[in-house]
């Protein structure tokens, strides 16, 4: 997510479209919130599988990794419509 948003934002920069470049530096922002969140809660995490509880909460992982998978997505077809106008 962060990859994607960056490429996003340096490219609709350089052709001048603000309010793209906005929209991709909060999916950056976002996803590097997300990596700060994951980084604070490994520690718990891991001390749960060493004494074998089950650690993820099949919720969760769901709507993470969809809200990831269309933050992406969007991303990537701003980036492609802005390079076709």
């Amino acid at each position: 997510m962060m990859g994607t948003g960056l490429v996003l934002a340096r490219f609709s920069a350089l052709e001048g479209l603000e309010l793209l470049s906005g929209a991709a530096l909060v999916v950056v922002v976002a996803a590097s919130g997300l990596l700060v969140w994951a980084g604070v809660h490994y520690e718990d995490r891991l001390d749960l599988v060493h004494h074998g509880h089950g650690v993820v909460h099949p919720g969760v992982v769901r709507y993470v990794g969809l809200v990831a998978v269309i933050a992406t997505s969007l991303c990537l077809a701003a980036g492609l419509l802005a390079t076709l106008n």
